[in-house]
């Protein structure tokens, strides 16, 4: 699968979401490394075998990438996006939630870009 997101975007939300963990769970019930709400996206894993298919590092990614996607067509910007990815889309406070990732991305990129 490709998408039209900078990789190390994808990373960053990575980072912030689960510390690169493929196996964490939240207590509201987002899981694996993307920590995609399962109970939500239902339908995403159905194709993959259900909802331990989150537990998945590729299934998870792709399904992480597809919502996170989503959510940046839904807000019209990056920033935005990960305030839909995060829950907090009619709310503008989103505990930093947008500015943690944006700046993981910074660093992600400085670095892979050398």
């Amino acid at each position: 699968m490709r998408s039209k997101l900078d990789p190390t975007l994808i990373l960053a939300v990575m980072a912030i979401e689960s510390g690169f963990n493929p196996f964490a769970q939240s207590p509201v019930g987002a899981q694996g490394l993307m920590q995609v709400m399962t109970k939500v996206h239902v339908d995403k894993y159905e194709t993959a075998g259900g909802n331990l298919a989150a537990f998945d590092p590729v299934t998870n990614l792709r399904v992480g990438v597809k919502v996170l996607l989503e959510c940046i067509s839904r807000a019209g910007s990056i920033e935005g996006g990960l305030r839909y990815y995060v829950g907090s889309a009619n709310d503008y406070f989103d505990d930093g939630y947008a500015q943690k990732v944006m700046a993981q991305h910074f660093r992600i990129r400085a670095v892979a870009s050398g």
